[in-house]
């Protein structure tokens, strides 16, 4: 959304420089809406007029939407929260591109044109309060997603270095639920062959592809992984992900991102006809994947999955997350390597599904 702040001038008809209390950096946002503000008083700063009231130095030629703003923009970000006065739907968000008589607010939910909000504009130790009016809409304009997969692609290292690594043996720490630390050893082996445990309290849980079947262990219990969760499982065991991934989804579309970790993301969005979407945020500036989200189907609908990942090292000649944190309904852990070496032997035993367990011996029968 764009928004405008107003601030009053003893002087309307050769009004001052406005006097920015900030160093702000400008930063290209997703879709913005520009916001004309009302006079509420608060200690030290006030707008120009009320909502309705008729804006000296705007262009009351310009069209419904546009930016009538005439006086000088100066670059500027804080963090927003604004409100929707009559709906009361909120929104936290940053203001940027800022003049005397207007600002921008950065938010993936345009409102409609004349909504009234409540905005509050925190930098540092100050805060900022006033009303506002949607005023107009821009939309921003993204890379394409093929420019997007190829700056990730070449992020972490290009094709021809993924190619070079044959497997991966990682050593850390599972970080679960309530602070608890349990050791984690995660082995991969192309093509499409992962093996991860974890070795919990009650014993080792156990989650493994072996290229065409995922299965799932924890002493006594086998469960085998189902179509949707073999996708899943394959996705994870395919060490050249980076590289596939535009041949895995017949489409992509490409909108803003949220912020994770204080970075700023592209949201990258893989489309299969009759299958759920994958989600990838990849990092603006770096073009690594910060965060991926995928679903399976359920008899209750979709259940997701989140992964977000940071820590990013080089390991000959590729970038791998050290650090990873998996969240699904229920269930929440991070997983910190230690320890990371690739091209090592890998047994491929170690792919091979475990034996059902035992049948119940048959109750004798009745005398």
């Amino acid at each position: 959304m764009k928004r405008r702040k107003r601030k009053r001038s003893s002087k309307a008809a050769n009004p001052p420089t406005p006097k920015i209390p900030f160093d702000g950096e400008k930063t290209a946002g997703p879709s913005t809406a520009l916001a004309e503000a009302n006079r509420q008083a608060h200690p030290g700063d006030e707008f120009i007029a009320p909502v309705d009231a008729e804006r000296p130095g705007s262009d009351p030629t310009a069209p419904a939407g546009a930016d009538r703003r005439t006086h000088p923009r100066y670059e500027f970000t804080a963090a927003a929260e604004v409100v929707a006065a009559e709906s009361g739907a909120r929104m936290e968000t940053r203001v940027r591109d800022l003049s005397q008589r207007g600002c921008y607010v950065d938010t993936n939910n345009v409102l409609p044109l004349g909504t009234v909000t409540d905005m509050r504009i925190t930098k540092e130790t100050q805060l900022f309060e006033a009303a506002a009016r949607v005023a107009g809409e821009e939309k921003a304009v993204f890379p394409a997603a093929d420019q997007l997969l190829e700056k990730y692609l070449a992020a972490v290292g290009g094709a021809e270095a993924l190619q070079k690594i044959t497997s991966r043996v990682q050593k850390g720490t599972l970080i679960a639920f309530g602070g608890q630390h349990f050791p984690v050893d995660v082995y991969s082996k192309a093509p499409d062959r992962r093996f991860s445990v974890m070795q919990l309290q009650g014993g080792d849980s156990v989650t493994a592809f072996n290229g065409k079947q995922g299965w799932l262990s924890v002493p006594g219990h086998v469960h085998i992984m189902s179509a949707a969760e073999n996708d899943a499982a394959r996705m994870d065991a395919d060490l050249y992900l980076p590289a596939h991934l535009k041949t895995l989804y017949q489409k992509f579309s490409v909108d803003a991102g949220e912020k994770i970790d204080g970075r700023d993301t592209y949201l990258v969005v893989g489309h299969n006809e009759g299958q759920p979407p994958l989600r990838l945020y990849l990092d603006k500036e770096s073009g690594l994947l910060l965060r991926l989200v995928r679903y399976g189907e359920t008899p209750l609908g979709r259940n997701p999955t989140q992964i977000d990942y940071s820590d990013y090292r080089d390991a000959n000649g590729v970038k791998v997350s050290f650090r990873w944190t998996l969240a699904r309904p229920g269930n929440r852990f991070t997983i910190q390597v230690e320890q990371l070496l690739q091209n090592v032997p890998v047994d491929d035993a170690k792919f091979a599904p475990p034996p059902p367990p035992p049948s119940p011996a048959p109750k004798p029968s009745a005398p």
